[in-house]
Order: C-alpha cells, then sequence, then structure tokens
C-alpha cells in the first residue's frame, strides 16, 4: 500500500505535474474560490449547497449563534458628473472591493453614463462605468456594481475588460485596509 505522501509518491506526483506544466496543460492563475472563513480553507463548487431563501429570509451559519437575515436589497448612490446613480445589491458587506459599474449597452436610461467616472461613495476611487451585455436591465435599477474580488461573475466581467481586482476580506473574514487610492 502506498500513500501521497510517501517520499516515491510524492516525488512522481511532483513529475507528473512539471510535465503536465512544461506541455502547457496546467497553469497558476488566480480565480474565484468557495472560501470558508470558518474552516480557514477553500470548498469545492461540488460541496457547496445552494439555498433558495426568500427577501427577509434567514439562515444558520456555522460559528453563530442566530439565524442571520438575508435577501434584502439595498440602494446606493455613486454619484457621476453633477448627478448620481443608484445602484440595488444584496452584497452591500462587499462594497469596499468595488472596481466600477456596468451597465447594459442598449439601455438608454443609462447609456450616457458609459466611458464616465463613478466616485465610490466610501473610498472616494474613481470606477469607470462600462457597457456589457451580460448586465440584466430589469434587475434592481439595471445598474450592477462590480466586486471582482469577490463574485465569480463580476471577476469574468473584470477581466473581459480589463478592470482591476481587489479584495476586501482576509483569510478570517476581516475587512482589510489594503485598497489602491
Amino acid at each position: 500500500m502506498r500513500f501521497t505522501m510517501d517520499e516515491k509518491m510524492s516525488a512522481a506526483v511532483k513529475e507528473a505535474f512539471v510535465r503536465l506544466f512544461d506541455k502547457g496543460l496546467i497553469y497558476r492563475d488566480k480565480k474565484i474560490v468557495n472560501w470558508s472563513y470558518s474552516l480557514g480553507t477553500t470548498i469545492s463548487d461540488i460541496e457547496v449547497k445552494h439555498v433558495d431563501v426568500p427577501p427577509g429570509g434567514s439562515i444558520s451559519v456555522p460559528d453563530c449563534a442566530d439565524k442571520i437575515e438575508v435577501g434584502y436589497m439595498e440602494r446606493i448612490v455613486y454619484p457621476v458628473d453633477d448627478t448620481g446613480v443608484e445602484v440595488c445589491t444584496t452584497r452591500l458587506e462587499s462594497i469596499l472591493a468595488d472596481t466600477a459599474l456596468a451597465v447594459h449597452p442598449q439601455d438608454n436610461r443609462y447609456s450616457h453614463l458609459i466611458g464616465k467616472l463613478a466616485v465610490h461613495p466610501i473610498t472616494r476611487r474613481q470606477l469607470p462605468v462600462i457597457a456589457d451585455s451580460a448586465v440584466d436591465r430589469n434587475f434592481g435599477t439595471g445598474v450592477l456594481k462590480l466586486t471582482p474580488g469577490h463574485c465569480k461573475v463580476d471577476h469574468t466581467l473584470a477581466q473581459k475588460h480589463s478592470i482591476p481586482i481587489i479584495e476586501c476580506f482576509d483569510k478570517s473574514g476581516r475587512v482589510t485596509q489594503n485598497f489602491p487610492d
């Protein structure tokens, strides 16, 4: 019987990975993962249990004595020029890592904002307003705040549009102080 960490087995696994890397079959990249602050590790997509919770419903969370109310849509105004654009989100906790706003290119309500800079309401960073057909015009206000360090959909859009990716939580779930100007 052999174990993965046996010296010979470990050397064989390392050699296999090096060969695959040299052939361009594996690579290292930064991706969004399911991170458990409680366990301090990643969780596979197949291990994540998705639960539909109605607005104002509550869920149990590990290491938390009380149930947490979820599903509320919060409204935030991002200044643009002399006015502001209202954004709806259910992920208010990640607002510090917002790096752009996105609108649907055919949404006449916001087409005049495309290419302009919004101002982050807390950090005062300038955020580009981009256009992408992936934005759902009928969800919330039709304006999407991009938080690519904490959302797979936003991460994909950020890569597509060369938008910076920042994170606002450390591995223990605490807000970091590492925000660009």
